[in-house]
This record gives C-alpha cells, sequence and structure tokens, in this order.
C-alpha cells in the first residue's frame, strides 16, 4: 500500500462556506458541510486522470462508465461505505443532497444497493481530530482519499506555479 500525506490550502473554501451556509441551507435544505466540495473536486480529478477510477481484479479491469463515489460513514458498530452512483453527471447542488443522503446509514436504513458498487471512496476521519491514520482501500476500488482535519496552522503557499 502506497500513502501520500498532503497539506491543502482550504481558505478560500472555509470563507465561502462560513458565508453561504445559512442561506445554502435555507434555500436548498441541505447543510453545507466540506464534504460535497472535496466530491467535487474528486470528480473533476477522476474525470481527469480516469486510471485511478479503476478496478484491481486479477490485474486491471477495464474503465469503468461511471464514478460512483463511496462515502465512508462511521457506526458506533463499524464503518460502512454508502455511494453516490454516476457521481460524475451531478453538479455541486446534486452531490451535497446526494452525501446528505447517506445520513441515512446512520439511522440503519440503507438498502443494500446504496453501499456496493463504489469506484473510488472519500473518507472524512478528520471528525474525529485525526492529523494522520491510515485507512483500508474499498475492494476492488484501486485508490482512495482521505480528509483529515481542517486545522489552523503556518505554512508556505505558493503560485499556481510553484513560485
Amino acid at each position: 500500500m502506497c500513502m501520500s500525506v498532503y497539506k491543502v490550502d482550504m481558505t478560500r473554501i472555509a470563507r465561502l462556506r462560513e458565508r453561504e451556509k445559512a442561506r445554502f441551507e435555507q434555500q436548498h435544505g441541505v447543510k453545507l458541510t466540506y464534504m460535497p466540495f472535496i466530491a467535487a473536486a474528486a470528480v473533476q480529478a477522476l474525470t481527469q486522470v480516469s486510471i485511478v477510477n479503476a478496478s484491481l481484479v486479477d490485474g486491471l479491469d477495464p474503465l469503468p462508465p461511471n464514478i460512483n463515489l463511496g462515502i465512508a460513514v462511521a457506526l458506533e458498530w463499524g464503518l460502512i461505505v454508502p455511494v453516490v452512483k454516476q457521481a460524475e453527471e451531478r453538479n455541486f447542488l446534486g452531490l451535497a443532497r446526494a452525501i446528505a443522503d447517506l445520513g441515512l446509514a446512520h439511522a440503519q436504513k440503507l438498502l443494500p444497493d446504496e453501499a456496493s458498487g463504489s469506484t473510488f471512496t472519500l473518507t472524512n476521519s478528520g471528525i474525529l481530530g485525526e492529523d494522520l491514520g491510515r485507512r483500508s482501500i474499498n475492494q476492488p476500488e484501486s485508490g482512495d482519499s482521505a480528509h483529515r482535519r481542517a486545522a489552523q496552522g503556518a505554512g508556505v503557499l505558493t503560485g499556481r506555479r510553484g513560485q
């Protein structure tokens, strides 16, 4: 297993979220969390680098026609990964609504089909205060992305070209 760790400057997202979250929830009936921003970025990345969306079963399987995002949800008894099917066809609001609907996992009302078929999984262990930790890939996926807690801290910010 290979693991890379990157810190990402989420300042602009945090400011946008803080400014818009009340209006967004009132207008759309969905809380504005960080996960739809992360999901939208993942869908864009998986569209551009589609090999990461592949499955590994007896070698590399043909690329799936859709991006089915698994969203890991921690429950008292363990972990379950409900799936946002055809995530590439959803806009930001569609992703936010689909992710909010995954709350059914906490009520243990998911159907088996709603927790299978993911091609890439997002994990948010930051709500546990975690800075770094190992995760398990949801087989037969070839990769996943784990997100840690958002924290203020010192860092060197560079421009688009690394200057």
